[in-house]
């Protein structure tokens, strides 16, 4: 059976290997040195493509107990996260250690290192050094028994490497048993598997906040790109195209930004997409930049934001789910904006205290946030920002054109400037001309058509905070008799999917003068009712079932949501609910005082003679 196992596991080695070779990026068979045609490339680290998880031996069942073995030196809180591909018996990687070392003395607080398994596929022994090392971490001697095999020389046997668990004082019997079973194999291969995702094929290979360094670098070497990523040094300059090649056109990709969280009007001429890591300190400096965009070009610039947590920032993926957990309840960008400014506290209790803060469902929060449901959400904005070529954080297109990183101000000028140049100008009119809006439904509104104060409401029925906002409005319109006219706008958002219909079935049942009633119907269900329970309402509600059942079927009411929507896009409606007294804009639901205080504002506003006539 042992013989079975090493014949097995040389013929997955010799398929690393050959997949190395084909790519042109090789170990040297001596062990000596490595090559690699792009050793002084410096790129931006990828997720990997999603793979297949091999299982190459059949690994023992791990005991619940297991540590989870992360092999890292450093602080938590660190700016800087330095990810090592190693191979023990690698001179460079032993070379780059000692290296390591140094950075780690120059930079004591703000690094941390975090150590990874590149086992060479030309060296049997190599994966059983890399399960020792592990075995050792689980007994607190990591470091120790990786500076001895680092140095060893010849075949790493098991007698060897218990020899040297007797010199560190380990507990050997323990020690064995876990190398006997092979306890620690899977996170070996793990991080193989992860590292060919990477495109790592040379050890060592290096991550510095996402950007690849190979080979055994110099101090100084690692210490420009550091001194970059802490703020201390200016990012180096672009490389421009060669003066004897013409210049190729910027391709231009289109990017998909249904779904996504978006900041301006949809009707802007310029669409810039980001890919963000909520972890990432290049995304949080490039915030200003973009709002100072943003502001130079009123009107004119639609700013959404994509998901793409890197891999090795292990709090971002929670902290994106938080973002989306508070856009279920309007308040995706205010979370955005709380979590970037707190960047070093996103643990799971700190986003609940920011929930909290934020005025948030906080029971709903939590539970939307332990729900898991949002991480399709955010693959699915990984795996599109992969096959856009996005390596790394913060990735923006500025009308499908790239721009990588955290740009200046500058470079983002200098896309619009040439994108708004070549918009006809027929298009560009078009583009800052009014909308002329629909009022809000007659079927949705409470109160006198000759009110001299409008309130606009955009709600999504799916979300929990419209039952908060219709409470409050159907208190506050009895207060004013003939003078406040309230509307609904019906505002589902892109990723409640159900949403929709729902707005569709209260339109259809206030066609049969039960909207009110449909919706108090629909707010009373903590999820989104389907098709079959909006029939039951209907039947609860005396309605025309064949009508209503038709105005669903052939969605009706179509148009007033496509109303409502331009309405809430020229408003510069963010999430929901909003509420507009005569135009003056309130996000969320506020307190029924400061409420009555905007709407005696706008009566006060009015003149008597404008009051008489009405």
């Amino acid at each position: 059976m042992k013989n079975l196992m090493v014949v097995i596991l040389w013929s997955i080695f010799l398929v690393y290997a050959v997949s190395a070779q084909a790519e042109g990026e090789s170990c040297d068979i001596s062990g000596i040195g490595c090559k690699d045609e792009k050793v002084n490339q410096l790129v931006q680290i990828t997720n990997p493509a999603p793979t297949k998880k091999v299982q190459l031996v059949a690994a023992p069942e791990i005991p619940e107990t297991l540590p989870f073995l992360t092999l890292a030196k450093g602080s938590d809180h660190a700016t800087v996260t330095i990810i090592a591909y190693t191979d023990l018996q690698c001179p460079p990687c032993a070379k780059a250690n000692a290296i390591l070392n140094q950075v780690m003395e120059a930079y004591p607080d703000e690094i941390r290192i975090m150590y990874k398994h590149y086992p060479s596929a030309i060296r049997l022994d190599a994966v059983i050094g890399h399960e020792a090392v592990l075995a050792a971490a689980a007994q607190g001697k990591f470091q120790a028994m990786l500076v001895r095999l680092s140095s060893h020389k010849g075949e790493i046997s098991q007698a060897v490497l218990v020899n040297y668990a007797k010199d560190l004082k380990l507990d050997t019997d323990l020690f064995s048993k876990s190398l006997e079973a092979h306890r620690y194999r899977d996170k070996v291969l793990n991080d193989m598997q992860e590292a060919k995702g990477f495109g790592v094929t040379f050890a060592p290979t290096f991550f510095i906040n996402g950007q690849k360094l190979v080979g055994a670098r110099s101090v100084k070497d690692f210490k420009q790109i550091i001194d970059v990523a802490l703020g201390l040094a200016p990012p180096p300059p672009v490389t421009q195209a060669r003066p004897n090649r013409p210049s190729q056109a910027p391709s231009i990709v289109q990017v998909n930004t249904e779904g996504a969280h978006v900041k301006g009007p949809e009707v802007a001429p310029i669409e810039i997409v980001e890919f963000s890591d909520f972890q990432c300190p290049f995304c949080n400096r490039v915030l200003p930049t973009l709002e100072q965009v943003i502001k130079k070009y009123p009107g004119k610039i639609r700013w959404a934001f994509k998901h793409f947590p890197l891999p090795f920032h292990t709090d971002a993926p929670l902290a994106h789910e938080a973002a989306l957990a508070a856009g279920e309840q309007g308040k995706f960008w205010e979370m955005h904006d709380r979590i970037f400014l707190r960047q070093k506290t996103m643990k799971r209790e700190h986003l609940i205290k920011h929930a909290k803060d934020l005025g948030l469902d906080v029971e709903k929060f939590t539970a939307d946030l332990d729900s898991g449901r949002f991480k399709a959400t955010i693959e699915q904005d990984i795996e599109e920002g992969r096959e856009l070529g996005v390596s790394g954080t913060p990735a923006f297109f500025v009308n499908g054109q790239r721009l990588s990183g955290a740009r200046p101000v500058s470079d983002f000028v200098a896309i619009i400037e040439k994108q708004l140049r070549s918009v006809p100008a027929k298009s560009a009119m078009a583009a800052t001309a009014p909308v002329v809006l629909a009022p809000p439904s007659v079927l949705s509104s409470l109160g006198s058509s000759k009110a001299p104060v409008q309130v606009e409401a955009f709600i999504d029925l799916a979300s929990p905070l419209s039952s908060k906002i219709i409470n409050l409005l159907k208190a506050i319109q009895p207060l004013y008799a003939e003078n406040v006219l309230i509307g609904i706008r019906h505002f589902p958002q892109s990723f409640h999917p159900d949403a929709p219909l729902v707005h569709q079935a209260a339109l259809a049942a206030g066609k049969q003068g039960k909207y009110w009633e449909m919706q108090t119907l629909i707010l009373g269900k903590r999820s989104t009712p389907k098709k079959p329970q909006l029939m039951a309402y209907a039947r609860k509600l005396k309605l025309d079932e064949s009508a209503f059942a038709l105005a669903l079927e052939k969605k009706t009411f179509e148009k007033v949501l496509k109303q409502d929507r331009a309405a809430g896009l020229q408003n510069d409606v963010r999430g929901v609910p909003t509420l507009l007294v005569n135009g003056k804009k309130i996000d969320g639901v506020p307190d029924i005082k400061t409420f009555r205080k905007v709407i005696n504002e706008a009566l006060k506003e009015q003149s008597p003679e404008t009051l008489a006539r009405k």
